[in-house]
């Protein structure tokens, strides 16, 4: 990332708590990353909300989970209704995925000052990489408004900057209809940032804001393994289980 970029970045961020980045992924790339998501979805089965994994095991194939209640799994006190699919970035059978992943671990580390490869190795240090795709289908798919807690703490306890950003794989019209994510910025204006061509887009924002996604097409019936509704991409460091 060019010096110019991340200094329009950290200005975004300090004025309204937020950057987007347009064309992060080329769209041809959004369109082989969003068919190998579909295909994971065909070859691997959902577990509920509470079973637990360890990054190790996603050296071999992806972990998809349910997220759906009242809270989330650390127990935070907002409803959401998703699935959430963790991979490695060394997977074989998901090579677009893979680089989309691996493009945002770099830029997220250039941002914070860290190594660039910084949380890559899932067999040791005290942070992994946890790239997954939130996938928030149509017929009510959602998370409710918060502010992000848990990592920012986690990562002040070992003097780590924290900044959440995801880059989008779907367009507003296309693949879903209403609804959708949405940030509130520093003003307290309220911002859909997707729209019909976002896909693609790198979306930097402090986790201190408040977000959230607003139920994806309410008007239709949920269906979890359907290829549409809202899907995005994140890189967020988790703790190393022990």
């Amino acid at each position: 990332m060019k010096n110019s970029d991340q200094t329009k970045i950290l200005c975004d961020m300090q004025s309204q708590g937020y950057s987007i980045i347009p064309d992060c992924i080329s769209k041809k790339s959004v369109s082989a990353a969003r068919y190998e998501y579909f295909q994971s979805l065909t070859s691997e089965d959902a577990h509920p909300p509470l079973e637990r994994f360890k990054p190790i095991d996603l050296i071999e194939k992806p972990w998809r989970k349910f997220a759906i209640g009242s809270k989330t799994g650390n127990g935070e006190p907002y409803s959401q209704l998703l699935q959430t699919t963790y991979f490695s970035t060394d997977l074989p059978d998901y090579p677009i995925l893979s680089k989309a992943f691996r493009r945002m671990i770099e830029i997220r580390n250039q941002l914070t000052k860290m190594p660039i490869n910084f949380g890559s190795d899932l067999k040791k240090g005290d942070f992994w990489n946890a790239c997954r795709a939130h996938h928030y289908p149509c017929g009510g798919g959602h998370m409710a408004p918060h502010k992000d807690t848990l990592f920012p703490k986690l990562l002040a306890d070992f003097e780590f900057p924290f900044i959440q950003m995801l880059t989008t794989l779907t367009n507003r019209n296309c693949d879903f209809s209403y609804g959708g994510g949405y940030l509130v910025d520093r003003n307290w204006g309220k911002s859909f940032f997707e729209n019909e061509s976002n896909a693609g887009s790198l979306i930097i924002f402090d986790g201190e804001i408040v977000h959230g996604v607003e139920d994806v097409d309410p008007d239709l019936l949920l269906d979890m393994e359907a290829k549409s509704g809202r899907i995005a991409l994140f890189v967020n460091l988790y703790a190393n289980p022990k």
